[in-house]
């Protein structure tokens, strides 16, 4: 991921198809490092509450996610908690209307 953004730097900002960013997509794929790698960057602050096509930020994808280790995003200081996606769910919401609470 350095390598990449050594030769492009404004690579961070892109979305694919569905709105995803680098984030959303770290998150997704539980990839704890690049996730720790992002989050210590400045750029980030530009990533962490953006939403996909469905509304979700990265905090939303990382609550439908099943073990996997998150808490430096959940904890980021500019993570929004309460952003609601187009479903209007929190990602709090996401995670108590799951099946592992039924």
């Amino acid at each position: 991921m350095r390598e990449i953004l050594r030769y492009c730097p404004s690579c961070w900002g892109m979305v694919i198809s569905d709105g995803e960013n680098v984030l959303h997509i770290a998150v997704k794929f539980e990839e704890e490092k690049a996730l720790k790698f992002i989050l210590k960057q400045s750029w980030v602050v530009n990533l962490i509450n953006q939403k996909d096509v469905e509304g979700n930020t990265p905090l939303h994808v990382y609550a439908d996610t099943v073990n996997f280790l998150g808490a430096d995003l959940v904890n980021h200081p500019q993570t929004n908690q309460n952003a609601v996606n187009k479903k209007n769910m929190t990602p709090l919401d996401m995670i108590t209307n799951s099946d592992f609470f039924r």
